[in-house]
């Protein structure tokens, strides 16, 4: 099971390589994330600076360290949703671009197929995800006018 897998699968056991999606992915959510997501995902996005990530999840810096010091609890919908929107949009570009850092770098990139911004920046609301997954499958099929 894949890293992003394990953090957002539901209680009950998926035999996935990927993220849930549907009403897995929608039940995950609702129950809520656990906090120690946000430890993992700032282990595994190295390349990303932190403050971007916890943009995203929709949580302070100082939020994010109390959750981290604190008692393992689960997330509430809001963040668990922007851990979700950041875990697809890293698997899709891993797929496309091949490696860990090229998929980090990318996010954190300025992309000319996103009018010159950054996907870490448009993965804050959902019609941004959308454009970042729509431009990651229009370069995983090579497709980039």
């Amino acid at each position: 099971m894949s890293f992003a897998a394990e953090l957002i699968r539901p209680a009950r056991k998926q035999a996935t390589t990927s993220p849930p999606m549907g009403v897995a992915a929608h039940d995950a959510i609702v129950q809520g994330l656990p906090s120690s997501a946000l430890a993992a995902i700032g282990k595994q996005f190295s390349r990303v600076d932190s403050a971007d990530i916890y943009a995203v999840v929709g949580v302070s810096e100082r939020t994010a360290q109390r959750l981290k010091a604190a008692e393992p609890q689960p997330l509430d919908i809001a963040a668990s949703d922007g851990i979700h929107r950041l875990l697809r949009a890293y698997e899709l570009a891993l797929d496309v671009l091949g490696s860990d850092e090229a998929a980090q770098d990318w996010l954190s990139a300025e992309a000319l197929g996103l009018e010159g911004r950054r996907p870490i920046d448009l993965l804050k609301t959902t019609p941004g995800a959308a454009l970042v997954m729509l431009l990651l499958q229009r370069m995983l099929h090579g497709i980039y006018a």
